[in-house]
């Protein structure tokens, strides 16, 4: 899952350094800043998505690009469609702050504003 950033932003970054407005947003999990248990390799990856996106952000920032990392908490997808809602409402109210599953949307919303040349 890590290799997957790592070869998209290294066959990018040409294209990002020559673009005025050079961004990379990577995709994390709230899991990469805590834990749960039994899906330790989940959360070893989502560690390392957010500690890469930090040193690329040193390393490319004096090239005036950008460098951040959408850390998702729990979405309403296919991955998640076959739990119960009840369970998805104990878990929301546990670990997200807005009480809730994210709908796909909210995501892209997020990720646009880290990419407009204003931010």
């Amino acid at each position: 899952m890590l290799a997957a950033h790592v070869h998209t932003i290294r066959a990018s970054l040409l294209y990002i350094r020559e673009s005025v407005h050079g961004r990379i947003v990577n995709i994390a999990s709230t899991e990469g800043l805590g834990a749960t248990k039994n899906i330790s390799p989940y959360t070893t990856v989502k560690s390392e998505v957010i500690g890469l996106t930090r040193s690329l952000a040193v390393e490319l920032g004096p090239e005036a690009i950008t460098v951040n990392c959408i850390c998702l908490g729990p979405i309403r997808t296919g991955m998640t469609a076959d739990i119960p809602d009840e369970h998805k409402e104990i878990f929301a109210k546990r670990r997200a702050p807005l009480d809730r599953y994210a709908e796909p949307e909210e995501v892209t919303h997020a990720t646009l504003s880290l990419v407009l040349p204003a931010s």
